[in-house]
């Protein structure tokens, strides 16, 4: 063979090795689910963000990402997260949520929340940004540090304390009910349209 030829070959498999890497670190969740309306994407971002779904293999039983939470995020949340990484936040971390009321806000009265977020797409050049970005915020009743089996998440995302509890063993039931568990806060979203449904983008939160 030609040492031009083999060039060429060499050329072309360098090519292809690189391509294929790439490919591989930005493989994420192919979106199956399209929402019409923002608040469905809200609902299912914050009732699976704290939850799990056990499933089963020959080794036994496991845990996983709910698809109802990737499927509520946009793609470029799905690339930092991957497929299924156990770390589902890209900033504070998400609570559990036990009541709330929403309300359509102006990002352009949200000062700091309007800089973060145009800061966040700092790490991603040239990211096509969506013309139509719609803001929410949820004055709410929420509990940090739990996880919940998915099959106790209500139709509006929030989880009632009696699915905390079946979450858990009897030591941690006894702490829930001797501690004041319940925190306030302002939780802030950002909801997008991508061509495919309604995703949340962006989110912060303030402590009352």
């Amino acid at each position: 063979m030609k040492k031009s030829t083999l060039l060429a070959v060499s050329g072309l498999i360098i090519i292809f090795i690189i391509i294929t890497s790439f490919g591989d670190k930005t493989k994420i969740y192919d979106k199956q689910v399209r929402y019409d309306t923002p608040e469905e994407a809200i609902t299912n971002f914050i009732g699976y963000a704290n939850s799990y779904e056990v499933v089963k293999n020959r080794n036994g039983y496991y845990n996983i990402t709910p698809k109802e939470f990737l499927e509520s995020i946009s793609r470029r949340y799905r690339l930092y997260l991957n497929d299924y990484n156990s770390n589902k936040y890209i900033n504070e971390q998400i609570p559990i949520f036990l009541s709330y009321e929403i309300s359509e806000v102006n990002i352009e009265n949200l000062g700091n929340l309007r800089v973060n977020y145009e800061e966040s797409f700092k790490n991603i050049p040239n990211y096509p940004k969506t013309k139509e970005v719609r803001t929410y915020k949820l004055s709410a009743s929420v509990i940090y540090n739990n996880e919940v089996d998915k099959v106790f998440v209500n139709s509006d995302g929030t989880v009632n304390k009696e699915g905390i509890y079946k979450s858990y063993n009897e030591i941690y039931k006894e702490k829930m009910s001797n501690e004041e568990v319940v925190t306030l806060i302002d939780f802030y979203l950002i909801v997008i349209d991508e061509g495919d449904g309604y995703v949340v983008d962006y989110y912060t939160i303030e402590h009352k």
